[in-house]
């Protein structure tokens, strides 16, 4: 959880608070003003919580595809994907199903 949400939480939990902007019901017991107010902050939440994570991880550079992730390649050099192609298997059972059935025969020990 990042902390634009913490901090997003915790104001509307402050805010919804009996007394704080509102009270409802205004003549009621304590308890049941608690219940009112613990549905409203469900339903303000449950409506709003997305569009804030949403907002904060973009602002945070958590939204996957836009920019660049810091940490995973510091030379921001681009990774070639090498096959491994003739490397021996570590089982020295034959290949399954790779390439055609010409090049993959029961006695192979390599990877074409």
């Amino acid at each position: 959880m990042n902390v634009i949400m913490i901090v997003y939480a915790f104001l509307l939990f402050f805010l919804l608070s009996p007394g704080v902007l509102l009270r409802l019901p205004a003549r009621a017991s304590n308890m049941k003003v608690a219940a009112v107010h613990s549905l409203i902050f469900a339903a303000i939440w449950t409506l709003t919580h997305k569009i804030v994570w949403r907002m904060s991880a973009s602002l945070e550079g958590l939204v996957a595809g836009k920019g660049k992730a810091k940490g995973k390649n510091p030379t921001n050099k681009p990774v070639a994907n090498k096959p491994v192609a003739n490397k021996p298997l570590a089982n020295n059972s034959a290949p399954q199903n790779v390439g055609t059935p010409a090049q993959n025969t029961p006695g192979d020990k390599y990877r074409v």
